[in-house]
């Protein structure tokens, strides 16, 4: 309980950042001492009103590609469009697209392009223009793990288009394509990035044919240089918004209100659970019993401050996909056993990365629940070196992971065979024909009930949480704010500036 009540008080108090990489363990720093520079401002005085304004880094480049997650990718979002937006569920809309055509004898793909775009120096929209994009983004941490189905891709004839050449079949693509196009800092959406005096500003794209009735002609850019000035602008009003991971590793000081809004990601939290012949979790009971055992509701609202959402299975619960009956597989040998009474011989070794204090509360909260149920478990938080050495040779029994998944739900790399994640060291023919079957079905909704119910019935790994990103903005100064993860402004129209 004093853990808990500790962890909640850091909740209050801190805002935390941090970046992450597609469909990879997240390598984490220490927690930062506060950074929020003193103030002369009074408990009691409030900011002065100013004019919407974001906050701009003036040593990275507009770099969709290549930029860190947090200040310069919000204003990205603003800048550059996909070929498809994802929803807050993670379905695919079009953005720059206005056809697809998928053909699963070929595994070829084939988009058409929205005619009449520009960007925003009035260079037309083509093929050409996408597949350089393209080019870009195959090299980049951020978005190299989109292209791991894709053997090649190249305009069409009438360079209107690209057909997209799959290496192995994958029928839900469009919802990789969330890419942004960029001609280096020029993009096609609703603003560009243009010089005012010695800073910036973003000023409505000309060639975009959006209509926007109540988004700012002109936006302000606020230059923070560092840390410490990006929370005294944000806490003295200057800045209107901020996007940022409330549960990162990161830790820093912000004072004063703000209002928040969470974007639903496909951040995922998981035990790795290692099966291997011979270990305690080579034993299908054991892990069942595990599984049973989490509570997820209070991981989530109590270990993350409410900024996740309780999952058991490796779909997001927003996504559609996710709407399964929780029905566990039955066999001969698990209908006449009792799992409650699987337990280790010895205690099991539970590794956490110590550097992220919400997962390492997390780590002591679930290993202090199969303590009080009679299973033996002991914790070691490691510093993130040591732990990912313990990962990859295989030298723990559950290990508190996260990953980003992709958002076509691609769990090969946790579970497949070989799978580069598979740190657990799961071979099962079953699940690797099901994962195919996932990947490659027309009826999706199918292919994943059979998919997740073989899941929930062998336990490979065990699923606890999909963590938030949260958007930070001054009181009352936006409504109708209903952010994803790659887009703090999502659906831009209807969002009121106040």
């Amino acid at each position: 309980m004093k853990r808990l009540i500790a962890l909640l008080l850091t909740v209050s108090l801190v805002l935390l950042t941090g970046c992450q990489v597609e469909v990879s363990e997240e390598e984490e720093t220490a927690p930062a001492e506060s950074l929020m520079p003193e103030s002369t401002m009074s408990a009691a005085e409030e900011p002065e009103p100013l004019s919407f304004t974001l906050p701009y880094l003036p040593d990275v480049e507009l770099d969709p590609y290549l930029c860190p997650d947090g200040i310069t990718q919000t204003l990205c979002s603003l800048v550059f469009e996909g070929l498809f937006s994802l929803r807050p569920d993670f379905v695919p809309e079009n953005r720059l697209c206005s056809g697809a055509v998928y053909d699963p004898e070929k595994m070829t793909w084939q988009f058409t392009l929205k005619s009449g775009v520009s960007f925003s120096d009035g260079t037309p929209l083509t093929g050409d223009a996408v597949c350089e994009a393209f080019r870009r983004a195959v090299d980049s941490p951020r978005y190299a793990a989109r292209f791991a189905c894709i053997a090649g891709f190249e305009p069409t004839e009438d360079n209107a288009g690209l057909l997209v050449r799959l290496s192995r079949p994958n029928a839900a693509l469009p919802a990789l394509l969330d890419i942004p196009i960029a001609l280096g800092e020029i993009g096609t959406g609703p603003y560009c990035l243009s010089k005012s005096g010695s800073g910036f500003i973003l000023m409505r794209n000309i060639y975009d044919a959006s209509s926007l009735p109540d988004a700012p002609d002109v936006i302000p850019l606020s230059e923070a240089g560092d840390e410490n000035t990006l929370l005294y602008l944000f806490h003295a009003g200057r800045i209107s918004l901020l996007s940022e991971d409330l549960t990162g590793a990161d830790s820093v000081t912000v004072t004063g209100r703000y209002d928040t809004a969470d974007a639903t990601t496909t951040s995922f939290l998981y035990l790795c659970v290692n099966s291997r012949e011979g270990l305690p979790l080579s034993d299908l009971l054991l892990r069942r019993r595990i599984w049973s055992l989490i509570d997820r509701e209070q991981l989530s609202s109590a270990y993350f401050a409410g900024h996740a959402v309780a999952a058991d299975a490796p779909i997001h619960p927003a996504s559609p996909l996710y709407a399964v009956e929780a029905q566990e597989e039955t066999t001969s040998e698990t209908e006449t056993a009792d799992p409650q009474g699987s337990t280790p011989a010895s205690p099991l070794r539970i590794i956490v990365n110590s550097e992220n204090p919400f997962r390492q509360s997390a780590a002591e909260a679930i290993t202090d629940t199969l303590t009080a149920a009679g299973i033996g478990a002991e914790l070691e938080s490691l510093p993130f070196v040591t732990y990912s050495e313990r990962l990859t040779e295989g030298s723990f029994d559950l290990a508190l992971c996260e990953t980003r998944l992709t958002a076509d739900w691609d769990l090969a790399p946790l579970l497949g065979s070989g799978g580069a994640l598979n740190h657990g060291g799961w071979s099962s023919p079953a699940t690797d024909q099901l994962m195919q079957m996932f990947a490659a079905s027309s009826d999706r909704f199918e292919a994943a009930q059979k998919l997740l119910t073989h899941l929930r019935g062998q336990a490979p790994l065990i699923p606890l949480c999909f963590r938030n990103l949260s958007v930070l903005s001054q009181p009352g100064s936006l409504k109708g704010l209903h952010p994803t993860s790659a887009e703090p402004f999502y659906k831009l129209e209807a969002i009121r500036f106040d």
